[in-house]
């Protein structure tokens, strides 16, 4: 039996106490924690898949970049892959990325043209 007392009035000598079985009160205790722990892991749930939703939409971008910048010297008519223009970050990196390109293919064709021709003469 689960037992609780609370005085009647402040200028009385009564009180008031009140026995329930343990039952009555542990039962819906019990249903009560069972429904909040199946919401909260309902909402747990919801979170990972939406956190997985949306870490797969910022790392997807930066893996097609970082495999471009791996792959560029091999295929060299790779696409430029696209990035979102929500990721300024990201695009600012491509940007460097492409500048960098750009001036070493430059730096490449002008050493194969200098190679290629003859001081002395000139051809």
């Amino acid at each position: 039996m689960l037992a609780g007392y609370a005085s009647a009035a402040s200028t009385s000598k009564w009180g008031i106490v009140s026995q329930t079985p343990k039952e009555s009160v542990m039962e819906p205790t019990f249903e009560m924690a069972r429904q909040v722990s199946l919401i909260a892991i309902l909402f747990m749930l919801f979170v990972f898949a939406l956190s997985l939703i949306m870490l797969k939409k910022i790392v997807n971008p930066i893996r097609n970049l970082a495999l471009y910048a791996k792959q560029m010297t091999t295929e060299p008519s790779r696409p430029v892959p696209q990035i979102p223009n929500w990721y300024f970050e990201l695009k600012e990196l491509k940007r460097a990325i492409l500048i960098a390109v750009d001036f070493y293919q430059t730096k490449l064709t002008n050493a194969e043209s200098e190679s290629n021709l003859d001081p002395l003469t000139g051809f």
